[in-house]
């Protein structure tokens, strides 16, 4: 058996040796679910690795720019009043 897969990143590669069952497989083993876009079954991901909704992306997105400057403004306003100390 051959199979060939892409990474994320562009990369491809072939598996050469297939297994007949799982008992045969070295190792422990896990089993993975895979998906797909039925409409183009050649964009598949494995379950659980995919990005999650854009919306809850961009909410991350502002928690963490919010916290950025939170801190950024507190810090330069430390130095400030350190400097007007002096």
């Amino acid at each position: 058996m051959e199979y060939t897969y892409q990474t994320f990143s562009g990369a491809t590669g072939t598996v050469t040796r297939g297994y007949d069952s799982f008992d045969e497989i070295p190792g422990p083993t896990e089993v993975v679910e895979v998906e797909y876009l039925p409409d183009n079954p050649e964009i598949k991901r494995l379950r659980g690795t995919g990005n999650t909704s854009i919306s809850q992306w961009k909410f991350w997105l502002a928690i963490k720019c919010a916290l950025l400057t939170i801190f950024l403004s507190a810090s330069i306003w430390l130095l400030l009043v350190g400097m007007k100390d002096e």
